[in-house]
């Protein structure tokens, strides 16, 4: 399930940690997934805490850099999810294609 933390244009600030929870009482197997672009460095955000699996934001808006970095956080369990569902990198991998499920790579990830 995938949520912004906060809208900048209308002014909303979501409730991640309310939401995060309700999806976790109804539905546990669901990844969390949060947009923080305008909320990481400005707002709180407690991945762990929350139960969130994935973080993603940029360097221009909350953390107040200049613009062109991504920024990707996973929970193990995320990782786990990626691993098994083969949503690899593909310009990671070596020329003999995809990793097999029995010979997983640690590589794939930048």
């Amino acid at each position: 399930m995938s949520m912004f933390s906060v809208d900048s244009s209308k002014g909303v600030l979501s409730d991640v940690k309310g939401i995060a929870a309700i999806v976790r009482n109804v539905s546990p197997e669901t990844l969390v997934i949060v947009d923080g672009v305008c909320s990481v460095g400005s707002e709180e955000i407690k991945m762990d805490a929350w139960g969130l699996d994935v973080v993603v934001t940029a360097s221009q808006k909350g953390l107040g850099a200049p613009p062109g970095l991504s920024i990707l956080v996973a929970s193990p369990r995320a990782i786990q999810v990626i691993l098994a569902r083969y949503f690899y990198n593909t310009a990671l991998t070596s020329d003999e294609g995809l990793p097999s499920k029995e010979d997983p790579r640690d590589d794939i990830f930048c």
